[in-house]
């Protein structure tokens, strides 16, 4: 994906989901050739709705302001262990009360699949999704390594 994102102006890579699963973030005209070209070698597309092209080069104009908000926030130690989506990794109290934490995680890509190996190498076995739908349910297994006796539950509202 990165070479295809090589000297594209407005685009960039939005999130890692999986092995198979990345998404593309970035206004249309940047967007669109590199769908052709994926689609032209028989990759499956699919466009996302979404209200904002959160995770790209869009977001940029909007991060000094958002910093500015940020920083006047407070912010405490979580009492559980979080997986960052920026990093992928388990993420240090330190790391998640920095202001600068969250303006990047406005702009850089989700590491969705790091985060669920992440978990599993915890020692992770069930996971519950919240939400609309079950897509990421769905992801979660494509993560998964082949045999792994993990549950992954979607709970739909």
């Amino acid at each position: 994906m990165r070479e295809l994102l090589e000297g594209v102006e407005g685009a960039g890579i939005a999130a890692v989901n999986g092995p198979r699963a990345v998404v593309l973030s970035g206004t249309d005209v940047a967007v669109l050739p590199i769908v052709e070209t994926l689609r032209g070698r028989g990759v499956k597309t699919k466009q996302l709705q979404v209200s904002h092209a959160f995770h790209s080069p869009l977001m940029e104009p909007m991060l000094a302001d958002f910093a500015a908000v940020v920083e006047g926030l407070t912010f405490s130690a979580p009492d559980l262990a979080i997986v960052s989506n920026v990093t992928g990794a388990v993420a240090s109290a330190e790391e998640l009360c920095e202001p600068g934490y969250w303006v990047r995680h406005v702009r850089e890509a989700v590491r969705f699949g790091d985060g669920v190996e992440a978990l599993v190498a915890a020692g992770v076995s069930s996971f519950v999704e919240l939400g609309p739908d079950g897509v990421l349910s769905a992801m979660v297994r494509e993560v998964l390594p082949e045999g792994a006796d993990i549950a992954c539950v979607p709970v739909m509202r």
